[in-house]
């Protein structure tokens, strides 16, 4: 039984299309966690695999990109070029979500404006005398 991890995050820097069976796309995303003192960021390795991994998606996630993320966790060994041996943890990404990009200073996307029709009339509603039982 596999574990599921989500997390949101920004990319470190822009996704890799790897061209290995049915498709590949790598990338890695920082997680901060904790507030003030305690705040904290967290890499983590992303795999993409499949019929999603493929230039059009691998062109949308660009650094900076924020995201959400679900999968699988594991850990992986690697060798560093001083020769030791480290872990990182890698996801297996099941389930992408890509959020939409700032486009005003206060970091958040511009909602549309409310409709413009004037509220109903309460009166009209309030009126029982016109039901027929």
């Amino acid at each position: 039984m596999a574990s599921i991890y989500m997390a949101t995050g920004n990319l470190g820097a822009p996704a890799q299309l790897k061209n290995v069976g049915s498709g590949l796309i790598t990338f890695n995303l920082a997680v901060t966690t904790g507030w003030g003192d305690n705040k904290a960021t967290h890499w983590l390795k992303c795999d993409l695999w499949g019929k999603r991994a493929n230039e059009k998606m691998a062109a949308l996630l660009d650094t900076g990109t924020r995201c959400l993320i679900t999968g699988e966790l594991s850990q992986q060994q690697y060798k560093r070029n001083d020769g030791t041996v480290s872990q990182t943890l890698v996801v297996n990404v099941d389930k992408l979500e890509i959020f939409p990009k700032p486009e005003n200073k206060s970091g958040y996307a511009d909602t549309p404006a409310p409709p413009t029709t004037p509220p109903p009339d309460e009166e009209k509603f309030n009126d029982f005398d016109d039901i027929p039982f």
